[in-house]
Protein backbone atom coordinates (compact mmCIF):
# COMPACT_ATOMS: atom_id res chain seq x y z
CA UNK A 1 0.00 0.00 0.00
CA UNK A 2 2.87 1.98 0.25
CA UNK A 3 4.41 1.65 -3.25
CA UNK A 4 3.91 3.44 -6.23
CA UNK A 5 5.41 3.86 -9.60
CA UNK A 6 5.33 6.16 -12.12
CA UNK A 7 6.09 5.91 -16.18
CA UNK A 8 7.43 9.14 -17.92
CA UNK A 9 7.42 9.26 -21.93
CA UNK A 10 9.08 12.40 -23.62
CA UNK A 11 5.98 13.41 -26.19
CA UNK A 12 8.90 14.21 -28.79
CA UNK A 13 9.57 10.39 -28.41
CA UNK A 14 7.96 8.01 -31.29
CA UNK A 15 7.52 5.01 -29.79
CA UNK A 16 6.70 2.96 -32.60
CA UNK A 17 10.53 3.89 -33.46
CA UNK A 18 11.84 2.49 -30.09
CA UNK A 19 13.21 -0.67 -29.78
CA UNK A 20 14.70 -1.61 -26.66
CA UNK A 21 16.58 -5.07 -26.10
CA UNK A 22 14.49 -7.95 -24.29
CA UNK A 23 14.93 -7.73 -21.05
CA UNK A 24 17.35 -4.75 -20.54
CA UNK A 25 15.44 -2.36 -17.74
CA UNK A 26 13.72 -5.15 -16.05
CA UNK A 27 16.67 -6.14 -14.03
CA UNK A 28 17.42 -2.75 -12.53
CA UNK A 29 13.46 -2.13 -11.70
CA UNK A 30 13.50 -5.64 -10.39
CA UNK A 31 16.75 -4.46 -8.23
CA UNK A 32 15.55 -1.14 -7.42
CA UNK A 33 12.15 -2.66 -5.82
CA UNK A 34 14.11 -6.00 -3.98
CA UNK A 35 16.83 -3.95 -2.75
CA UNK A 36 16.52 -0.12 -2.38
CA UNK A 37 12.46 -0.12 -1.61
CA UNK A 38 11.77 -2.91 0.26
CA UNK A 39 14.54 -1.73 3.10
CA UNK A 40 13.01 1.21 3.52
CA UNK A 41 10.18 2.55 5.53
CA UNK A 42 7.24 4.88 4.46
CA UNK A 43 6.73 5.84 1.19
CA UNK A 44 8.13 4.18 -1.82
CA UNK A 45 8.24 5.50 -5.55
CA UNK A 46 9.97 3.90 -8.70
CA UNK A 47 10.25 5.93 -11.26
CA UNK A 48 10.48 5.06 -15.39
CA UNK A 49 11.41 8.16 -17.62
CA UNK A 50 12.02 7.87 -21.30
CA UNK A 51 13.56 10.78 -22.66
CA UNK A 52 14.55 11.80 -26.19
CA UNK A 53 18.15 13.10 -26.58
CA UNK A 54 19.39 14.61 -29.84
CA UNK A 55 17.24 12.79 -32.61
CA UNK A 56 18.92 9.35 -32.69
CA UNK A 57 18.97 8.32 -28.67
CA UNK A 58 16.79 7.57 -25.91
CA UNK A 59 18.01 7.61 -22.34
CA UNK A 60 15.63 5.38 -20.26
CA UNK A 61 16.38 6.43 -16.25
CA UNK A 62 15.11 3.97 -13.51
CA UNK A 63 15.22 5.86 -10.53
CA UNK A 64 13.91 4.70 -6.70
CA UNK A 65 13.71 6.87 -3.44
CA UNK A 66 14.73 3.58 -1.26
CA UNK A 67 17.92 3.07 1.25
CA UNK A 68 20.79 3.32 -1.45
CA UNK A 69 23.32 1.04 -2.69
CA UNK A 70 25.74 1.17 0.21
CA UNK A 71 23.28 0.87 3.03
CA UNK A 72 21.24 -2.45 1.09
CA UNK A 73 25.08 -4.02 0.76
CA UNK A 74 24.98 -3.55 4.59
CA UNK A 75 21.64 -4.91 4.93
CA UNK A 76 22.59 -8.36 2.52
CA UNK A 77 25.93 -8.59 3.57
CA UNK A 78 24.44 -11.02 6.23
CA UNK A 79 23.04 -13.17 3.43
CA UNK A 80 25.97 -14.32 1.21
CA UNK A 81 29.58 -12.93 1.55
CA UNK A 82 30.20 -12.38 -1.92
CA UNK A 83 27.44 -12.88 -3.33
CA UNK A 84 26.76 -10.43 -6.82
CA UNK A 85 23.43 -10.67 -8.50
CA UNK A 86 23.58 -12.90 -11.67
CA UNK A 87 21.52 -10.45 -13.59
CA UNK A 88 23.43 -7.77 -13.18
CA UNK A 89 26.66 -9.32 -14.34
CA UNK A 90 24.92 -11.08 -17.65
CA UNK A 91 23.45 -7.14 -17.88
CA UNK A 92 26.57 -5.72 -18.27
CA UNK A 93 27.78 -8.11 -20.43
CA UNK A 94 25.11 -7.65 -22.60
CA UNK A 95 25.48 -3.92 -23.13
CA UNK A 96 28.94 -4.26 -23.49
CA UNK A 97 28.01 -6.64 -26.17
CA UNK A 98 25.49 -3.90 -27.99
CA UNK A 99 27.91 -1.67 -27.21
CA UNK A 100 30.40 -3.58 -30.16
CA UNK A 101 28.00 -2.65 -32.44
CA UNK A 102 27.40 0.70 -31.45
CA UNK A 103 29.82 2.74 -28.75
CA UNK A 104 26.86 4.89 -28.36
CA UNK A 105 24.85 2.92 -25.81
CA UNK A 106 25.85 3.54 -22.16
CA UNK A 107 25.00 2.45 -18.53
CA UNK A 108 25.37 4.11 -15.87
CA UNK A 109 24.74 4.14 -11.73
CA UNK A 110 24.84 6.75 -9.48
CA UNK A 111 23.95 7.06 -5.73
CA UNK A 112 21.35 9.42 -4.54
CA UNK A 113 21.45 11.84 -1.70
CA UNK A 114 19.74 14.24 0.27
CA UNK A 115 20.73 18.12 0.91
CA UNK A 116 22.52 16.75 4.21
CA UNK A 117 23.96 13.65 2.39
CA UNK A 118 21.98 10.78 3.57
CA UNK A 119 21.23 8.17 0.97
CA UNK A 120 17.92 7.93 -0.87
CA UNK A 121 17.71 6.36 -3.78
CA UNK A 122 19.45 5.12 -6.96
CA UNK A 123 19.74 5.86 -10.37
CA UNK A 124 20.17 3.96 -13.50
CA UNK A 125 20.48 5.49 -16.46
CA UNK A 126 20.38 3.73 -19.81
CA UNK A 127 20.96 5.33 -23.23
CA UNK A 128 20.06 3.66 -26.44
CA UNK A 129 19.68 4.69 -29.97
CA UNK A 130 16.62 4.97 -31.32
CA UNK A 131 16.44 1.66 -33.36
CA UNK A 132 13.66 1.18 -36.16
CA UNK A 133 14.52 -2.75 -36.18
CA UNK A 134 14.82 -5.20 -33.40
CA UNK A 135 18.29 -5.99 -32.15
CA UNK A 136 20.21 -8.54 -33.55
CA UNK A 137 20.63 -10.33 -30.67
CA UNK A 138 16.86 -10.34 -29.72
CA UNK A 139 15.90 -11.46 -33.11
CA UNK A 140 16.15 -15.13 -32.46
Amino acid sequence: EDFSYHILLDPGLDHDLVCIPTMIIQPYVENAIKHGLMHKSGSKVLTLTFTKIEDRMVRIEIRDNGVGRIRSREINQHRREHHRSFAMKANRQRVDILRIEDPSINLSYKDLYDTVGNPCGTLVQITLPINPKPYESDSH
